[in-house]
């Protein structure tokens, strides 16, 4: 089970693997993982939860996936030269950060709503869910192969579109950060 430790996995699948009602209900554990504060459940009938922190627990709904879409075309490593002139203007502290810069998007189509789960600096871990997440549940939709999952798809291609453009704005500095942020949490909905 890839993006994921494998002690959470094994957790996970024998806590899912031991009720039978969600075994019927909602199929086997096929993926889970983390990106930014959401955490994210895809079962083998097409369902996803994405959970998030309420106090100390982590709580979500099961829901039936539509669609799923997402981008991370703009995630690129820092070049070698500017992490190298980082580490002498910072004194080596830009070292303890990420090597890849860029957003991630991650577009979830439920019969429910929409769920537009996003990080500026994805890490190693995060991006390795991303791949896991999207390939899987394409994976699903193609086996179940709805005729709505086209329309969400669409929709969701749509905002990832869009959210790319603004990126490539950010990036060539015509947005600032909080015209950048103030845009991106429009398009996703206040979130």
């Amino acid at each position: 089970m890839g993006g994921i430790d494998k002690f959470t996995a094994s957790l996970w699948e024998q806590t899912v693997r031991g009720d039978k009602n969600l075994l019927e209900t909602y199929g086997d554990p096929v993926a889970r993982g983390r990106i930014g504060v959401f955490v994210v459940e895809l079962y083998g009938k097409g369902f996803v939860r994405v959970l998030t922190a309420q106090g100390s627990k982590m709580v979500g709904e099961y829901e039936k996936l539509v669609a799923i879409d997402g981008s991370d075309s703009n995630v690129q490593k820092k070049s070698a030269a500017g992490r190298a002139a980082g580490a002498v203007l910072t004194g080596g502290l830009n070292m303890l950060s990420s090597n890849v810069r860029g957003d991630l998007i991650l577009v979830l189509v439920t019969d429910k709503k929409t769920h537009t789960i996003s990080t500026q600096v994805p890490d190693k871990y995060e991006l390795e869910v991303f791949h896991t997440l999207r390939t899987s549940a394409q994976a699903i939709l193609g086996a179940n192969d709805g005729a709505n999952a086209d329309q969400a798809s669409t929709e969701s291609a749509d905002t990832v579109s869009r959210i790319e453009k603004l990126a490539e704005l950010h990036a060539t500095g015509v947005l600032t950060d909080e015209e950048f942020s103030q845009a991106k949490r429009k398009l996703l909905g206040g979130q």
